[in-house]
């Protein structure tokens, strides 16, 4: 295999042991052993399998083809794009599937910087960044919830599908997310790292920001009170389409009702004032930070 890219990443032999932090494919000779233990794990959705049973348990003694564990763990991975709307639901209630009320955003951004730190423990996720090297070509999440357990009489099969292998520190942390131990291995973060806080950043905005690819949406909490208040109908539609609809219910802020009532009073005091001019000024007062921050408070 190729050198990783990614830092979290190591090599390994091919004829080395399986270890904790293993990447598995879902080989179609692996498929059909999940297929005897559980079809639903032969799913498209899962992008590949993160083993999660402990090393110790996995070492093949004196040539023998299997350890003397019976069943070995293996954790789902699945792509992070389909899962996020469903993450940001741990934070903050939808205000319908995929909308999420703006206030949320801050929460939602903290949640990814927990997950890409490896530091999200509640929920069971262990993140795998998108390396071509170890075969996982987007940014998933290994769903530690989720398991199934493969006899070891399957052993080599799982050697053939292992793909990449997780480093040394950050299979220790993997091992402390699946012990729910009560210390933190110490693994970088990324603001460990050159440039790492910026390269998160872009990260969490990849997910927080509406994209065709990624989908939570993003809606002004004052629509939703609006909509809430006058129970008004939801109309149909994808979540932009959704948000894009309900634009005009959202009421106008303060800032928005004082810039009206200024325009209208220049109006009326000057009438040689014609709109653009007026539109100008309505443009440059909205644009005035000290004025925003004034309505701010």
């Amino acid at each position: 295999m190729a050198d990783p890219s990614h830092w979290t990443y190591t090599g390994f032999k091919p004829e080395s042991d399986l270890e904790q932090g293993d990447i598995l494919q879902p080989t179609e000779a692996l498929r059909g052993v999940l297929s005897e233990v559980h079809r639903h794990f032969c799913d498209p959705k899962y992008l590949g399998f993160l083993v999660a049973s402990q090393s110790c348990d996995l070492v093949r003694r004196k040539g023998e083809p299997e350890p003397k564990a019976r069943y070995i763990a293996l954790a789902a991975v699945r792509s992070l794009a389909q899962v996020v709307p469903k993450l940001f639901e741990s934070v903050q209630r939808p205000f319908v599937p995929g909308v999420f009320p703006a206030s949320a955003k801050g929460r939602a951004c903290d949640l990814l910087e927990r997950i890409f730190n490896q530091n999200e423990q509640a929920l069971g996720l262990f993140f795998l960044h998108a390396d071509g090297a170890v075969d996982i070509w987007e940014h998933a999440v290994a769903v530690l919830r989720v398991t199934v357990a493969v006899k070891c009489q399957h052993y080599s099969i799982l050697t053939e599908a292992r793909s990449g292998r997780l480093k040394e520190d950050f299979r220790a942390k993997l091992g402390w997310l699946l012990g729910n131990l009560y210390a933190r291995p110490a693994t970088p973060d990324w603001d460990d790292r050159k440039s790492g806080k910026e390269a998160l950043n872009a990260l969490v905005h990849k997910f927080v920001s509406p994209s065709p690819e990624v989908g939570p949406c993003w809606i002004d909490d004052a629509t939703v009170a609006e909509v809430r208040s006058r129970n008004l109908p939801i109309p149909e539609g994808t979540p932009d389409e959704i948000v894009q609809k309900l634009k005009d219910v959202r009421p106008p802020t303060p800032r928005e009702i004082g810039l009206d009532e200024i325009v209208a009073e220049l109006r009326q005091a000057l009438p040689c004032l014609d709109d653009d001019r007026l539109e100008k000024v309505r443009r440059n007062l909205r644009n005035n930070s000290k004025l925003t921050q004034q309505f701010r408070k």
